[in-house]
C-alpha cells in the first residue's frame, strides 16, 4: 500500500489493511520498531521520537527504568517526497506495525518533542476502538493547527518576554560562557530548535518535513487520561502556561514538573528523576 493509501484508510479499518510494501527506513534495512529491552511480562512500552529521530537519548531512559517490561522504540520510515506527509499518516502507519508486532492487548505510548502529538493521535485512535493504552507525554507541546496571524505573533512575542529570564538563567547554568551562541542559534536556526544538529541533509529535511506535518495538525480532543513531564523551565518560544496547551485537547491531564531545560529531559543529566516517576506511573496503570 502507498503512502497516499494509507492517508485515505480510516482508522476504523486499519487491522484489514495490509500494506505490500512498507517505507524505507531512515538509514538502511532498519526495523520500523525497534526493540530497546525485549525481556519482561508487564505490558510494553513504545516510544515515539522526535524528529530527529534519534534512539540515543531513549536508550538513557530505558536503561534507567528496568528490566520488568519490554521497551520499544518506532523508527521514522523515509516518507517519499512526492507524497504529501500529515501527522494522521504517521500514525497511521506507527498503528499498522503496532498490531503486527503486538495484536490486541493493552500497550503504553510515550512521545517527546514532535512525537507527543503523534502518540496522542495513537492513542486517541486505540482508545476509540476500546483497547488499553496509557498516554505519557514528555517535554512537549501541542501545535497550532493554523499559518501565523497577527494575534499568534503579537502572543509568541509575549511568550517570549515572559520565559526569557527564566531561560537565560537555566541555560547560563547549563552553557555557561556558550550561552550567546545558543541564544544566537535557537533564533536563527530551525535545524538548532528542533535539535536536528548532527544529522545529514537528506535526515534534517525529513525531520523538518515532520515539523511541518505537526504544525498543520488539528487535534482532536478527548477524554483520554494522559500524564505530561515538562521542564521547571519553560520553552523560550513556547506558552507561558504549564500544560503546554494540552488542555484544550486533553480534559484528564496531570502535570508533573521536572529539573532540567526544556528539550533536554532525556539527556544523563536529567533523565533519572524522569525515569523514576515513569516507572511508577508504569505500574499503577499495569494494576488498572
Amino acid at each position: 500500500m502507498t503512502q497516499s493509501a494509507l492517508l485515505e484508510s480510516s482508522p476504523d479499518n486499519r487491522r484489514s489493511a495490509k500494506p505490500s510494501t512498507r517505507p524505507g527506513a531512515r538509514t538502511g534495512d532498519v526495523q520500523p520498531i525497534v526493540p530497546l529491552h525485549e525481556s519482561g511480562t508487564r505490558p510494553p512500552l513504545y516510544l515515539l521520537p522526535s524528529a530527529d529521530g534519534s534512539l540515543s537519548e531513549t536508550r538513557r531512559l530505558v536503561r534507567e527504568l528496568g528490566s520488568d517490561r519490554p521497551v520499544l522504540a518506532f523508527q521514522p520510515p523515509t516518507w517519499p517526497k512526492e507524497d504529501p506527509l500529515t501527522l494522521p499518516m504517521m500514525a497511521q502507519h506507527y498503528l499498522l506495525e503496532l498490531d503486527k508486532r503486538h495484536p490486541g492487548g493493552p500497550v503504553h505510548l510515550a512521545g517527546f518533542g514532535l512525537g507527543g502529538p503523534v502518540a496522542f493521535e495513537i492513542a486517541r485512535r486505540l482508545s476509540a476502538d476500546d483497547r488499553a493504552a496509557s498516554l505519557f507525554l514528555i517535554d512537549t507541546w501541542t501545535p497550532t493547527g493554523s499559518v501565523p496571524t497577527p494575534h499568534s505573533l503579537l502572543r509568541g512575542a509575549l511568550h517570549f518576554a515572559v520565559n526569557l529570564p527564566g531561560w537565560a538563567i537555566g541555560n547560563l547554568q547549563h552553557h555557561g560562557i556558550r550561552l550567546p551562541l545558543e541564544w544566537l542559534f535557537q533564533l536563527c536556526s530551525p535545524s538548532h530548535r528542533h535539535h536536528l544538529r548532527g544529522l545529514k541533509p537528506d535526515d534534517i529535511q525529513l525531520a523538518l518535513r515532520q515539523v511541518k506535518a505537526w504544525r498543520q495538525y488539528h487535534p482532536v480532543k478527548t477524554e483520554l487520561p494522559a500524564t505530561l513531564f515538562r521542564s521547571r523551565i519553560s520553552p523560550l518560544f513556547r506558552g507561558v502556561t504549564p500544560d503546554t496547551g494540552w488542555r484544550t485537547i486533553l480534559s484528564d491531564l496531570e502535570i508533573r514538573t521536572l529539573p532540567g531545560l526544556p528539550g533536554r529531559l532525556l539527556e544523563s543529566t536529567w533523565v533519572r528523576p524522569l525515569a523514576i516517576q515513569l516507572r511508577t506511573l508504569l505500574s499503577q496503570h499495569d494494576r488498572m
